[in-house]
Order: C-alpha cells, then structure tokens, then sequence
C-alpha cells in the first residue's frame, strides 16, 4: 500500500488576509500534507497572495479570475504525480489538527469509499452529518469540499457552476461513476463567516437548477438506476 501523500489545493480570491490562520492549521497536522499549493483566482491585489505564501513558505500560483471549480481543476492539475489523496481547502478555514490523519484513517478502514467527509462548523454553527445516502443526496448539499478524496476517483469541478460546485461534483461522482464517500463523525474545520460567503450565496438558486436539470437529465437519460 502507498504512503498517503495528500496535496491541498486552496484557491484565494480577495481572501487572501485569512490564509496565515489557515496555514498554521496546516503545519498543525498530525499527517502533513505532501504538498500544499495556493491558487489566486485573479485577485484584485494578487501580489497581496503571493507575498503572505513567500512569507509562510508556500507555493502560489496565479491565474485569470474565474471560478473556484476552474482554480480547484488548475491546482490539482500543478500537484506532483505523487499525491494520491486531494484536500480542498477554503482560504478562510481552519482545519483540525487531526482531520488528515482521521479522515485517512476512515478511508482505511472503508476502502470501498471513494472519498471521506466530516462534520465542520460554520461560523459558531456546528454542521452535523450522517452516513452516506445517495437519495439524500440528490435532495441537499451535505457533503463539504473540505473532504479528502482518494485522487484517483477526483472528476474535474464542472466550471459552468457558479455556487454549489462541491455538490455537483460529489453528485456526479454517485450518479454517473458510482462512487460513495464514508463520514467521518468528527468536526474536522472550520469556515468563518465572510462577507465573500454571503455573495456568493447569491448564486445558489441559479446554481441548484442547474444542477438538477444537469444530472437528473443523465439519471433519466441514461437509465441509471441510483
């Protein structure tokens, strides 16, 4: 069996004030990441990014803006051929100094689970889930892109999605190539509560119907039975 080398990806727009808390959780964890790669999504003050990652001692990359699936897609793309495990990491999260290990530790133990998601907080709100159920699924986003995915099972972040990017790819990943994830009942971040987050949340009814109309359409199209 491979060592587990997990490479966090962490795409930043106008964000990029929160990544030193970020970072110290990161050197925190008790299973260290391989490799740790900051994307700035076109900020307005993209030499801002690169100067706190020069001054953490972590790599940054930049690019035109456009969305956080396509600066998920560009980070994971630039990850060494080593990594086997993908971690996506807000810019304004913090990560429990045990969540690498826990979250490894559960794949481990279920290797028929393509991926590991946890309990977070939100703010002073504690997201608590539950076993993995594919009906449920398909009715609410409850699976966080902070989760650790075995690589080889990672699909690209459809860019079309303006909000909900993590629902459409873990719904994807169940509808169309069959594969579940295993929780993990354990808090393992948390994500503040930004002004950027309530903007963004602007786009979740346009983002919800596209998601349905896109892979409800395959479910019936194709005859998938999940």
């Amino acid at each position: 069996m491979n060592p587990p080398r997990i490479g966090v990806v962490i795409p930043v727009y106008n964000s990029a004030q929160y990544l030193p808390d970020l970072f110290s959780s990161l050197r925190r964890q008790t299973l260290p990441a391989a490799e740790v790669l900051v994307v700035d999504d076109g900020s307005d003050q993209p030499h801002e990014t690169g100067d706190i990652c020069a001054a953490h001692g972590f790599n940054c990359m930049l690019r035109p803006h456009e969305r956080q699936g396509a600066a998920r897609n560009f980070g994971e793309a630039h990850l060494s051929p080593a990594v086997n495990y993908l971690y996506f990491a807000d810019s304004d999260s913090v990560v429990a100094p045990d969540a690498f290990e826990l979250m490894h530790h559960q794949l481990q133990a279920h290797p028929e689970a393509g991926y590991c998601y946890a309990d977070f907080m939100e703010g002073h709100v504690i997201k608590h889930w539950f076993d993995f159920n594919g009906e449920r699924l398909i009715q609410s986003n409850y699976i966080d892109t902070g989760s650790l995915l075995r690589r080889e099972v990672f699909k690209p972040f459809d860019v079309h999605v303006k909000a909900l990017e993590d629902w459409e790819l873990f719904l994807r990943l169940y509808l169309v190539h069959g594969i579940t994830g295993v929780w993990l009942d354990h808090i393992t971040h948390l994500s503040k509560a930004r002004p950027g987050r309530v903007s963004h949340a602007g786009h979740i009814p346009e983002s919800m119907e596209y998601v349905r109309r896109k892979l409800w359409g395959f479910r019936k199209n194709h005859g998938v039975s999940r």
